[in-house]
């Protein structure tokens, strides 16, 4: 029973959403109600969250056998963590919070495409301090290292050891090169211009691709669903006895 049931409530719920989305009108307010719940329970998930994390940082600084530089990173991080709940808690939300987003069409480019333009207007204390100020910054040096790891991984990738890493060498160099102004210069030489080549291949081979993995997740996606409502699929109760 311990099992049936949740494999039981699983099933109805999933069958609920679904026929919300064919009869509205019956099973609407079942479905609101059932979002409600979700909301409730994604906030004691939260919090149970963030009490494992301050009971595997807590304990990780008190032992002994840990060593000085991560017994002070779990420091920082739990104060970082009690300092922003503090702070948050006090300042709370900004009543002159606005934010909106626009829809640009970008026409510079040889394929026109629709870019987001986010603009927001925030005079909160804790969103100034927190966010801009440490936030952001941390999260911009946290990127910046990453392009060192891509040319790490693209050093090794980009090895033209079969067809299909000459394929991805070569698609990758030109991309590359339609990215940066020299790119141009150097084949306009021979009149070419490689940010045409470099953009097609963005927006006609790269989303041709990205399409078809989509597809792949989203029937991925179906299955998964199919096997959780079915009860074959039983990861989310734990394993089996």
């Amino acid at each position: 029973m311990k099992r049936e049931l949740p494999l039981f409530i699983t099933a109805i719920t999933g069958l609920v959403i679904i026929f919300n989305y064919f009869l509205p009108e019956v099973t609407g307010q079942i479905t609101e109600i059932i979002r409600k719940w979700v909301i409730v329970i994604s906030s004691f998930a939260i919090i149970l969250g963030i009490l494992n994390l301050l009971i595997i940082s807590l304990r990780k600084t008190v032992e002994p056998i840990t060593h000085i530089d991560d017994r002070i990173a779990n420091i920082v991080l739990i104060l970082s963590l009690i300092i922003t709940i503090i702070i948050g808690m006090v300042y709370k939300v900004d009543p002159n919070y606005t934010s909106e987003f626009k829809l640009v069409l970008d026409k510079s480019s040889v394929i026109p495409l629709i870019n987001f333009e986010f603009q927001k207007v925030d005079n909160n204390v804790f969103t100034n301090v927190i966010f801009y100020s440490i936030y952001n910054p941390l999260s911009a040096a946290m990127f910046s290292l990453l392009a060192f790891f891509i040319a790490s991984a693209s050093y090794r990738a980009f090895r033209a050891r079969n067809m299909e890493a000459t394929l991805l060498l070569l698609a990758a160099s030109i991309v590359i090169l339609g990215r940066v102004p020299i790119g141009d210069y150097l084949f306009g030489l021979i009149g070419l211009k490689i940010s045409v080549v470099s953009e097609y291949i963005t927006a006609v081979i790269n989303a041709a691709a990205q399409r078809a993995i989509l597809i792949a997740v989203g029937i991925g996606t179906i299955i998964i669903s199919l096997k959780l409502l079915f009860g074959i699929e039983k990861s989310h109760i734990g394993k089996s006895e």
